[in-house]
């Protein structure tokens, strides 16, 4: 089924499998998955993240890779996975972004990973998100798209190739 090397499968070991196994998470309504990691989200609003963490993509505040899942987040409507990194859409319509940053895809301005999640500034009204593979996008309220991180090949969808470390206007 799938390569296991750094705990992606979340069921303790870096053995691979070949046919489905469980995750220990009860009421699990929505998954996500990365390169190698991967996200649950649990009827309680709860993040549970695990596999690989050594660019900040589970989100513990550690880089040490989980094999089995760790909570991370709470008060999460919707979560996704880029390449390495997260974002989760909470409640209150706020957005949240950690994991690999290198090319602008955690919209906070910069390019550094961060291994804990950390609120996206000025935006509270957010309805729904996405992750590509570096980048990352948000839909708000008002019907508008705004988009950030690698845009090598227009991927942001703002007319241009400049990759985006905050988020803009598509």
């Amino acid at each position: 089924m799938a390569l296991n090397a750094d705990g992606q499968l979340g069921n303790g070991t870096v053995t691979q499998q070949t046919s489905p196994g469980g995750v220990n998470v009860a009421n699990i309504v929505q998954i996500a998955s990365g390169r190698e990691h991967a996200y649950a989200l649990d009827d309680q609003g709860r993040v549970w993240a695990w596999g690989d963490n050594s660019k900040g993509a589970v989100g513990d505040g550690t880089a040490v890779d989980k094999r089995t899942p760790v909570m991370v987040l709470t008060g999460v409507q919707q979560i996704e996975a880029g390449h390495y990194h997260g974002i989760a859409l909470k409640t209150d319509g706020t957005v949240w972004t950690w994991g690999y940053g290198l090319l602008g895809q955690l919209g906070l301005g910069g390019t550094t990973n961060l291994n804990v999640p950390t609120q996206l500034p000025g935006i509270n009204d957010a309805t729904w998100v996405a992750a590509g593979r570096d980048m990352s996008y948000i839909l708000r309220q008002t019907g508008t798209l705004v988009a950030m991180g690698g845009n090598t090949f227009g991927e942001i969808g703002d007319g241009t190739l400049t990759q985006r470390n905050s988020p803009v206007t598509v």
